[in-house]
């Protein structure tokens, strides 16, 4: 699914619902800046007018989303008016580009506990007196490599690494696969048997492979963070009376991140996989 499908998810989960309003101002020929009243704003959610006509962003105005403030650019100020400025838009507590972060963190909070594995057999060949081979091009995510095969082509059988009386050795800080002493041939197939974990997301647009099982653990951890992050808005808020003698909603709030914190440990603990991670068989350098 794409991560924006996630966020939405996520959103409905907390109930962080984007909340969509218009807010108005009176232009004066003179003034460039506007804030709204609500913060952040999302991304590609709003519409600015000014007189009934829609500006364009860049162009006439900016938007700092994060602080919602609205400001025309020189040469562009509203002019005199009453309610004649306006923008339309969405707010929630917080933005995508914060989801996207907080999705981020949770791949490497579980990176070594929460892998996939996989079979690579096209993507390698040996190389003439070569040692070192980038393995980027099979994934730039791998945790450990479980084995390591050759063969001279389709219609050989593999052959696992030590039996060429090799030693091959995973360099995870490089991504790459070390093998000593080296090929002499160039062109034999080589086929890795590895476990790499998640993928961190630049954009909403781009593609998340979270298996079902492990949804649980994400959704958790993702609900603690997203608490995290809106506790210094909450100290702003005036306490109220209720049974108790106060009720602070930062308080409130921490508490409830590090309740779902440890639901997310508790669901990690029961479907973390177990450690398929070995040493890959080495031979004596000769």
């Amino acid at each position: 699914m794409k991560i924006s499908t996630w966020i939405t998810q996520m959103q409905r989960f907390v109930k962080d619902f984007p909340i969509l309003t218009r807010e108005t101002w009176d232009g004066d020929a003179s003034t460039l800046a506007f804030r709204t009243n609500n913060k952040p704003i999302l991304e590609d959610s709003y519409t600015v007018k000014v007189g009934g006509t829609v500006r364009t962003e860049t162009t006439h105005y900016t938007v700092d989303h994060d602080t919602g403030l609205l400001t025309f650019t020189a040469g562009n100020a509203p002019g005199s008016g009453s309610d004649n400025v306006s923008i339309d838009y969405k707010y929630a507590n917080i933005r995508d580009e914060d989801w996207i972060e907080i999705y981020n963190s949770i791949v490497r909070k579980v990176r070594d506990d929460l892998y996939q594995e996989a079979i690579d057999t096209t993507t390698l060949e040996t190389v003439a007196k070569q040692y070192e081979y980038d393995l980027d091009g099979i994934s730039e995510n791998i945790i450990s490599i479980l084995e390591v095969f050759y063969r001279a082509n389709s219609s050989n059988p593999w052959s696992e690494i030590g039996q060429s009386n090799r030693n091959a050795r995973f360099l995870p800080e490089a991504n790459q696969l070390q093998m000593r002493p080296y090929f002499d041939t160039a062109g034999y197939a080589i086929k890795i048997h590895y476990l790499y974990g998640f993928d961190e997301v630049d954009a909403t647009t781009d593609d998340v492979d979270i298996p079902t099982k492990w949804l649980n653990v994400f959704k958790f951890y993702a609900a603690a963070e997203y608490l995290n992050r809106i506790i210094p808005s909450k100290l702003t808020e005036t306490a109220v009376v209720t049974k108790e003698r106060t009720y602070h909603p930062a308080d409130t709030v921490a508490k409830l991140s590090d309740y779902f914190d440890g639901k997310g440990d508790k669901e990690l603990a029961k479907v973390r996989p177990p450690k398929r991670a070995r040493p890959i068989p080495m031979k004596a350098d000769e």
